[in-house]
This record gives C-alpha cells, sequence and structure tokens, in this order.
C-alpha cells in the first residue's frame, strides 16, 4: 500500500508531526508492507507562494501578532470562511498545479495530512474524479480552525476531546472523529529516569530544573526571564534553549556568568526529549508541538505570552484542565516558577492533571488506527 504523508511548511510543527507518524510507521511489525512517502506540499508551488506562505506567516506571529490573531479569528467564522472558500480555491489552482500533479503521479492508496491547505487541494482532487486515495488529517492544535473543515476528509485525528467538540460543531460525524493526541516523535514516550538524564548531560542530579525553550519568545522575554527566575533560589538551575539565535544565547551567557546562575546553554538541541526528562517545569510558547512534546513527558508548562490566535486556544485548553498556567508577563512566570519550587504538592497536582489527558504515544495512536481503518 503507497501512503502518502504531506505537510506544509508554515512553521516547524506540521512538519515534525508529519515526521513523527513516519517514524512511526517504522515501528511497526508489517512497515514492509507500506510504502511511505512525505513531502512538503509548498515545494511544488511557485517560489513566491511558498515565501508568502512559510516566511510571511512566521514574520506576522513573530512582529505582529495581534494583526495575525485578527485574520486567525476573521476566518474562524463560517461565513467567512465560506465567503474564502473560492478565493482559497482560486489560489490553490493557480500555485499548487504542481502539488496536484504530484499527487496523481504517485498515487497513493491514502493521503495523511498534518496541514489545512492539503485538505482542500486533495478534497477537490477527490470530487473531480483525479485520485481516489482516502485522506486522513491529523489535527496539530489542541483547538480546531474552520479551515481544517473539508468534506473529502475521511477521518480526523485530534489532540482532546475539546478538539473533537470543535469538529462535531462543525458537521463532522462522530464516527469520523479520534482524539489521538497531536503526533510527535516516540522517542518523547519513552520513560527515562530524571536522574540518569540529568547525570547524562552534565546537570546537578538534586537541584530543581527548570527548562526554557526561547524560540518564539523574542530577544526581550527570554533575557528577562533568565534574570529573574535564575536568582530565586541557589537549589534551581536552568535549562535554556535559544535556537538558531547565536546572539541571544551570547547574551543569555553573558547574564548567566554576571549573576552566577546555575544554567546550561543550548542553540539548537536536537535532545529535546531528554532536556524534558531532566526537568521539573518548562517554560515556553504554547505550540501544539512542543506542548504535546510536554505532556507525553508529563511535566508540568509555564506559557509566556501565547500569541493570539492558536497559542491563545492551546493554552486556554490546557489551562482549563489545569494541566498548565498561562502567564502574561515575566513577573507572573517567576511567581508561578517559585510557587511550584516551593510547593511540591501543586507540582504533583498538574502532573496528575496532565496524565489524565495526555496521550502517551500519539503517533502510534494514529497509526494503529490508520493501520485498523485500511486493512
Amino acid at each position: 500500500m503507497k501512503i502518502l504523508i504531506v505537510y506544509a511548511s508554515a512553521g516547524a510543527g506540521h512538519k515534525k508531526a508529519a515526521e513523527a507518524v513516519v517514524e512511526a510507521f517504522n515501528k511497526i511489525p508489517d512497515s514492509s508492507n507500506y510504502e511511505i512517502s512525505i513531502v512538503d506540499s509548498l515545494d511544488f508551488s511557485n517560489m513566491l507562494f511558498k515565501w508568502l506562505y512559510g516566511k510571511q506567516y512566521l514574520t506576522l506571529v513573530n512582529y505582529f501578532p495581534h494583526i495575525w490573531g485578527f485574520f486567525y479569528y476573521l476566518f474562524d467564522y463560517k461565513i467567512v470562511n465560506r465567503l474564502l472558500w473560492l478565493p482559497r480555491r482560486i489560489i490553490n489552482v493557480i500555485n499548487c498545479w504542481k502539488f496536484e500533479k504530484f499527487v496523481c503521479y504517485k498515487s497513493p492508496d491514502l493521503i495523511i495530512s498534518t496541514h489545512f491547505m492539503a485538505n482542500e487541494i486533495i478534497s477537490h482532487m477527490k470530487k473531480r474524479g483525479l485520485i481516489k486515495a482516502r485522506l486522513f488529517s491529523a489535527v496539530t492544535d489542541y483547538r480546531l480552525h474552520s479551515f481544517w473543515v473539508t468534506s473529502g476528509v475521511d477521518l480526523y485525528f485530534v489532540a482532546t476531546q475539546k478538539t473533537k467538540e470543535d469538529l462535531l460543531l462543525s458537521g463532522v460525524p462522530n464516527g469520523k472523529i479520534f482524539v489521538t493526541g497531536v503526533p510527535i516523535s516516540p522517542r518523547f514516550s519513552l520513560k527515562q529516569d530524571k536522574f540518569q538524564v540529568r547525570e547524562k548531560i552534565g546537570i546537578d542530579k538534586n537541584l530543581f530544573t527548570v527548562l526554557m525553550i526561547g524560540g518564539g519568545f523574542g530577544v526581550g522575554p527570554m533575557e528577562e526571564l533568565v534574570s529573574s527566575i535564575g536568582v530565586i533560589s541557589d537549589k534551581i538551575q536552568l535549562l535554556i534553549v535559544c535556537g538558531y539565535n547565536k546572539e541571544l544565547s551570547e547574551r543569555v551567557a553573558k547574564i548567566v556568568s554576571n549573576l552566577g546562575i546555575k544554567a546550561k546553554i543550548y542553540g539548537f538541541a536536537n535532545n529535546v526529549d531528554e532536556l524534558m526528562s531532566a526537568s521539573d517545569i518548562l517554560v515556553t510558547k504554547p505550540g501544539g508541538l512542543t506542548t504535546s512534546e510536554a505532556m507525553a513527558k508529563v511535566l508540568p508548562a509555564i506559557f509566556i505570552k501565547p500569541i493570539p490566535g492558536q497559542e491563545t486556544r492551546n493554552s486556554a485548553v490546557l489551562a482549563g484542565y489545569k494541566a498548565a498556567f498561562v502567564a502574561k508577563d515575566t513577573k507572573s512566570v517567576t511567581e508561578k516558577v517559585k510557587e511550584l519550587f516551593k510547593n511540591p504538592e501543586s507540582l504533583d497536582k498538574m502532573k496528575a492533571a496532565i496524565r489524565s489527558i495526555a496521550s502517551p504515544n500519539p503517533a502510534k495512536n494514529i497509526v494503529d488506527l490508520v493501520v485498523k481503518n485500511i486493512s
């Protein structure tokens, strides 16, 4: 059986979700029965469209978040979404015809999408009789945006019961929706001993550990957070991930040195699963993938300044379950870290809440359901 897994490189999360599904497929006993291909749908568009779709998305969320939030919510209204259907269809026809041609050439039996753009394109191809493939869609956020909903999707895989309720309200039949969790790499589902991991990465085994993943923080908040959290107590140590921002790494290193903070600084980290296993708290932005990775690791999270749109929705869902805390500013983050550091029972309550909703291995859940529904 030929399976095509499709994402769009608008942010890193959709690609990681797709890769997680591939990784999970490769771990099943009869994996040789499946011919798996993974593609970025934007690779088959023109350069201008790919630049606008991917790069300008990042520009909006990082520098003009309220503008992004305005359009995110506006386009989620049913009447606006209906009015946008034709313009979206025309835009996709003009810019994504090479992707349609590629899909026809591959002639897959099943397509799994981790981005809503593929849902619209593939659904229209099915209606025109160009392909006969079934279409399964893995939603990568904790609440649903209307763009995900198209009639050609045969099954939806969603993060929580709340996401399922959104789909039901959108008219999707109950039998088409499965609560699996957002697909993440299976390595985040592995149980790792906290103290052994701490020893492996070279930090104190006995100190309360706060993991800070910079990503979309922006320079100011990350530096302020390091300065304020790092001096709460000499019994606290920090793991700081600054991503590809070398200048930020250098500035954070200077703060750590000047204040005598116990910390280890990373640029891009390819061992985030280990860093999460070694930590007691995560401070980050509430992107769908990072959030799901933390939930799989049963790692309580503090979300700082969620971007209007999917981040505010993600954080609201988890805060509603008492599995995370949403902070409006650096002071709020610091106060919450201090509270959890001094009151282990509060930390245990958050962990219990996480266990009540988390899917330990979402990608495996999805693959198991795929195999069951195509056999």
